[in-house]
């Protein structure tokens, strides 16, 4: 989940009404899964109670306001240190986030301080294997997280766009509507952006062998701003989901007992691999 409020032309200038195209974002490359290793190996000699990281790539497009039904794309990593328990074929983790990183659209990059990674929801997870042996799909049930507003149904009441909303949450403890983040352009600088967000996901991935899965993300996206530090923050531009399946993916990686968010994102790249910026 990110944002992207504005773009600047250094020939040119800011547009009021809208953002004014100078550029996109990187398109991302297909993710291919790895190869199963000694495909239909029990897991049941395995510990169930283990830890993992979790690193995930979640692709989203931004539409171009002067040029319709033409997008660019964002991705958002994310870095997470799981809790995860295995009890036959259904499985059960639990998630610290440890950092959310964004890609630079239109001049444009987002940052998450640690008060916004701290109010992320952190809800029990569940998913589910068609079999306990490596080469089993791996499946989840819907999941919904909404951060910036409290919803009597999180996943179909409207998000607030009115800050003076009842339902609107300062989840971050700032003192400002919603959650907030801090958003940069290479000309005008940076400024905070109150938000509230919504991302609905499901996981399909396959078990390569007992200390990795690997697969796909389907995510939908939804935010409201519900106010900015700055000016030229006040317009928006909604992420819109890419239906492209390969371009979100998700890694589970077995880690040691005893890693923290801090030694994790230290060795992210030997734990899951060099990142494709693409």
């Amino acid at each position: 989940m990110d944002v992207w409020r504005v773009s600047f032309c250094a020939a040119g200038g800011l547009v009021l009404q809208g953002l004014l195209s100078c550029g996109g974002g990187v398109e991302p490359d297909d993710y291919e899964l790895g190869d199963v290793e000694d495909p239909g190996s029990s897991l049941l000699e395995q510990e169930d109670d283990r830890a993992f990281g979790l690193q995930l790539r979640i692709s989203m497009l931004i539409e171009d306001p002067f040029t319709p039904d033409s997008y660019a794309h964002l991705q958002v990593w994310k870095w997470f240190v799981v809790d995860w328990y295995r009890d036959g074929t259904e499985i059960a983790w639990t998630e610290q986030l440890c950092s959310i990183e964004s890609t630079e659209v239109f001049n444009t990059t987002t940052a998450y301080p640690q008060s916004f990674l701290d109010a992320v929801p952190a809800p029990p997870r569940s998913a589910t294997l068609s079999e306990a042996v490596t080469g089993a799909t791996f499946s989840t049930p819907a999941m919904v997280d909404v951060i910036g507003a409290d919803l009597a149904d999180p996943a179909h009441d409207p998000l607030p766009t009115d800050p003076e909303d009842p339902t609107v949450d300062d989840s971050d403890g700032d003192g400002n509507p919603g959650a907030t983040v801090v958003v940069t352009h290479s000309a005008l600088g940076a400024g905070d952006l109150y938000i509230a967000q919504r991302g609905t996901f499901t996981y399909e991935g396959v078990v390569l062998s007992g200390d990795r899965i690997e697969g796909y993300i389907a995510y939908d996206p939804d935010q409201t701003v519900l106010g900015a530090g700055t000016w030229w923050l006040e317009q928006s531009s909604e992420p819109l989901p890419d239906e492209e399946l390969k371009h979100s993916y998700f890694v589970f990686q077995a880690i040691g007992e005893g890693e923290d968010c801090e030694s994790l994102l230290a060795s992210r790249d030997e734990v899951f691999g060099p990142r494709d910026e693409g």
